[in-house]
């Protein structure tokens, strides 16, 4: 017998409320029988997982929108599958179509941190041969090189738009084996997107005297020669408050010599707006969908 044709999950958005709650939309199912259409809702903590009664959050749904807020953990990825079914039939569409969400609470400063992985998300956006280093970190294991570098390079390793308060201070570690005097590397700011960027004084640790790298970064204090030892590097971000930026770390080689690259590691950004904690609802979920207004099924026997 013919099920619904539909196309699945949409949408999970992040309610970012005080109570962990996701957001889930789709589009309207169609049928060639007469229906009506429900829409039921699976959850799991898992990738990848199979629908069934043991993960349903949700069913006998009539709307194309459900918050589901019972049992969520905050900072934890959930899982979703929604399936359309024919209310004639029985029928349900057996997609697979799964859309993650991650619940956290309202907008907060805070310090922002990326140690490439370690310990959470590796979150720069990166030109090749910039990667991910499974070892040869600072603290941990991971660690954003370079790796042996070709020539001519202007690649950049940079972090998603972040809104800074007041006094926000940027940190990192880094180790470098950089052609010395000629080939570069520059930590940089953006203001508008990545349309122009600002060179950070960060105390550079080299010097290049020649100009003929290929992101054209000119004269002077630059990460450049040899040093095999992670060092601290900082620069104040006081001039951005109040902005949204992002920063780059850009290396630059010319078109001879190379070295075995640069590192960068556990890098933090002090007042930074981001997400809060949430706090988990517990309790039971009405599984016929009496809590979003479908009460068709529900009857009341008086005492």
């Amino acid at each position: 017998m013919d099920a619904p044709v539909f196309a699945g999950l949409e949408t999970v958005t992040d309610a970012a409320s005080s109570t962990c709650s996701l957001d889930l939309t789709w589009s309207a199912a169609t049928t060639a029988c007469p229906g009506p259409i429900t829409y039921s809702v699976y959850r799991s903590m898992t990738a990848g997982f199979t629908p069934g009664a043991q993960n349903l959050v949700r069913s006998g749904l009539a709307g194309t929108q459900v918050t589901d807020s019972s049992g969520l953990i905050s900072g934890a990825e959930h899982y979703y599958i929604v399936r359309a079914k024919d209310g004639t039939t029985g029928n349900d569409d057996g997609n697979l179509d799964e859309v993650v969400g991650t619940p956290t609470g309202p907008v907060t400063l805070g310090t922002w941190t990326d140690d490439a992985g370690d310990t959470g998300a590796a979150l720069l956006a990166l030109d090749a041969p910039w990667s991910v280093d499974a070892t040869g970190g600072n603290f941990g294991p991971k660690v954003y090189a370079t790796g042996t570098y070709a020539d001519n390079l202007c690649v950049g390793a940079v972090t998603p738009s972040l809104h800074l308060g007041s006094n926000a201070q940027l940190s990192f570690y880094s180790a470098y084996d950089i052609e010395d005097n000629w080939d570069k590397g520059e930590v940089q700011i953006s203001s508008n997107g990545g349309g122009a960027w600002t060179r950070l004084e960060v105390g550079y640790p080299g010097t290049a005297t020649n100009t003929s790298d290929a992101c054209n970064l000119g004269l002077g204090d630059f990460f450049s020669g040899t040093d095999a030892t992670f060092d601290q590097y900082s620069a104040s971000l006081a001039a951005w408050a109040g902005q949204d930026v992002m920063i780059r770390w850009q290396f630059s080689s010319d078109a001879a010599e190379n070295g075995t690259g640069w590192w960068i590691d556990d890098i933090s950004i002090t007042n930074v707006e981001v997400p809060g904690t949430c706090d988990t609802v517990t309790g039971a979920v009405f599984l016929d969908g009496f809590e979003s207004g479908t009460t068709s099924n529900w009857s009341y026997t008086g005492p």
